[in-house]
């Protein structure tokens, strides 16, 4: 009983290459599909993420610079009076701040940490979408850095 099955390796078994070529076509056009699929994730990964800001861009992390602003006047401040910065943020209330300033929402960058060794201070506070992200302001920098990762 003859196998009606056009393009089935059985029916290329013992021919010659030539014979073989309508099957090895499919096997190509299989091949150029899956490369197809790959290409097209890979542009829309590509056009997805590329909508998405940097780290600095980002509307959470402008607003935390405007949000936490304040405190950084007011640590130079307490620094220019004490001859050295504060031990914790709640020393700057109420002489040189009247409270230190919770995040917003939306967007909402998380509330700021204070960290101080001998003479200098980092502030630092993280946010997400896209991804993770983390803005740091030294004394020693003297301006807001941020990085993140998706």
């Amino acid at each position: 009983m003859p196998n009606n099955r056009i393009n089935s390796p059985a029916n290329y078994a013992g021919s010659d290459l030539a014979t073989a070529r309508p099957f090895m076509r499919d096997v190509r056009l299989t091949k150029r599909m899956k490369n197809i699929v790959v290409i097209s994730t890979f542009i829309v990964l590509i056009v997805t993420l590329s909508g998405c800001c940097g780290p600095m861009e980002c509307k959470p992390a402008k607003v935390g610079f405007e949000v936490y602003k304040p405190i950084i006047y007011a640590l130079e401040k307490y620094k220019s009076e004490n001859n050295g910065y504060p031990n914790s943020l709640q020393d700057l209330v109420p002489n040189y701040i009247d409270k230190i300033p919770n995040s917003p929402r939306p967007p909402r960058p998380s509330n700021i940490e204070y960290k101080k060794d001998k003479e200098n201070y980092l502030l630092k506070f993280t946010y997400g979408g896209p991804g993770m992200n983390i803005c740091k302001f030294g004394s020693i920098e003297k301006r807001w850095l941020c990085s993140g990762f998706y």
